[in-house]
């Protein structure tokens, strides 16, 4: 095989390469995007719904903590 079709070889599998490395890359970005907006409106909901208090499992039961208080 001569150099030059085996430059135009690896040069085509490098641009195959880089291609799906930008699609997987883009994908992840939307899916990381997507993840952090329902946490962040899972979280938002909760709070508001609640009065800002955080729902704490201890104990096989879910408790309304304030800080370290128990309400």
């Amino acid at each position: 095989m001569s150099p030059c079709p085996r430059r135009l070889l690896l040069l085509s599998i490098l641009l195959v390469v880089l291609l799906l490395a930008t699609k997987w890359m883009t994908m992840l970005k939307v899916v990381t995007h997507r993840f952090f907006t329902i946490v962040t409106a899972t979280v938002i909901i909760n709070t508001s719904t609640r009065g800002g208090k955080w729902r704490r499992w201890e104990g096989g039961r879910g408790k309304d903590v304030v800080g370290e208080e128990e309400v």
